[in-house]
């Protein structure tokens, strides 16, 4: 194809090879932008609700075999939770109230329990904080 003018250069012109480029070519386009929205908008939400868990009321929440590393959760209220083989390493529960909590099996290591309240704890399994194991009735 050889265009004899600027009028000829016209994208209408040049058929339906050109027509079905030009498509692909913005669907790819398209797709760029989709896919880095959804990553910078993903980052964000994880972001945004992993800062909304200290001081949150996740009492009475089953919350078995969840993975919340090195999350903030001070001051967040879990009394009554089932927390059965949770994964909380590295996280914060500094002054959280875990009062009845269920921590069969779950792994706490390194966790900050300051001041938490862990009145009837059920403990059976669990990775304590300093890397020990409660078991028979043994506490954290």
């Amino acid at each position: 194809m050889t265009w004899t003018s600027l009028r000829d250069a016209d994208p209408r012109n040049a058929g339906p090879v050109g027509l079905i480029a030009a498509t692909l070519f913005i669907v790819l386009v398209v797709a760029v932008i989709l896919v880095v929205w959804l990553a910078i908008d993903q980052d964000a939400e994880q972001r945004r609700c992993s800062n909304r868990v200290a001081g949150a009321d996740l009492s009475g929440c089953d919350l078995t075999h969840a993975r919340m590393l090195k999350r903030d959760l001070a001051g967040a209220d879990l009394s009554g939770a089932d927390l059965t083989g949770v994964n909380l390493s590295g996280s914060d529960l500094a002054g959280a109230d875990l009062s009845g909590a269920n921590l069969t099996d779950a792994n706490l290591t390194d966790v900050d329990l300051a001041n938490a309240q862990l009145d009837d704890v059920t403990w059976d399994g669990t990775k304590c904080p300093d890397g020990t194991t409660a078991g028979d009735g043994a506490t954290c």
